[in-house]
């Protein structure tokens, strides 16, 4: 989703978690999936709801972040 929210190369992310070209893209696809079918994946934080993240280095921060929890937890 980076790619599609702040224009960075799928190698660019890719070489920031230490995945492959083709894996990032595959984490893509599935990331457009399961937004496009708008199901809730977990409950949100209420807590976390109001302490917002601004900025584009804080978003592309965090969203690494995820990314990194996601595919350590996924395989």
């Amino acid at each position: 989703m980076l790619h599609d929210v702040f224009g960075f190369a799928h190698g660019e992310t890719a070489a920031s978690i230490g995945k492959a070209g083709t894996a990032v893209r595959q984490i893509t696809h599935r990331a457009r999936r399961h937004v496009q079918a708008r199901r809730r994946r977990f409950q949100p934080d209420s807590a976390a709801a109001r302490r917002p993240i601004t900025g584009r280095a804080e978003v592309a921060r965090f969203v690494l972040g995820v990314l990194r929890t996601t595919t350590a937890t996924s395989g």
